[in-house]
């Protein structure tokens, strides 16, 4: 079936050989509107993980393999600190259950800056910590040990 792509799209297919369609482009295919498919000429397309592959010469196992390996720069700062904070945070989410995103981040600033570094805020919530959650599940997280369950 043949697909009439606008101006801009014409113009992309022409210097990439694929271009990311419309909603009702997809439908006239038979895709979801919501689908992330890329036309490639001749009635074929292809879905958005092969066009990453395709633009960026590397599949995405590749890519996340070596950005945990170092041998790849992250496009972003951000994207660079979001990895650093989940892997400061994973114990927490382990040791205290149910814990809140909010409170993650109050309890993740409390240990890079201290109790005074925090603001008033912070410190309310940071105390508030201990009404909400088991008391010896915060106590373990922060780094204190529960003295009661080392006893043989």
């Amino acid at each position: 079936m043949a697909i009439k792509l606008d101006p801009v799209q014409r113009k992309k297919f022409r210097a990439d050989g694929r271009v990311k369609l419309h909603p009702q482009q997809l439908k006239q295919l038979g895709f979801s509107a919501t689908s992330k498919r890329y036309w490639i000429g001749g009635g074929k397309t292809i879905s958005e993980n092969k066009a990453r592959t395709l633009r960026e010469g590397v599949t995405k196992a590749k890519r996340t393999a070596a950005l945990k390996s170092g041998a790849a720069e992250y496009r972003t700062p951000q994207a660079k600190a979001a990895v650093a904070y989940k892997a400061r945070t994973a114990d927490l989410v382990r040791a205290i259950r149910g814990l809140a995103p909010r409170d993650k981040r109050v309890i993740d600033a409390w240990r890079r800056k201290g109790f005074k570094a925090l603001s008033e805020p912070e410190q309310a919530r940071f105390m508030k910590l201990f009404d909400v959650y088991p008391a010896t599940e915060v106590r373990e997280a922060l780094g204190s040990p529960d003295l009661r369950r080392m006893e043989p």
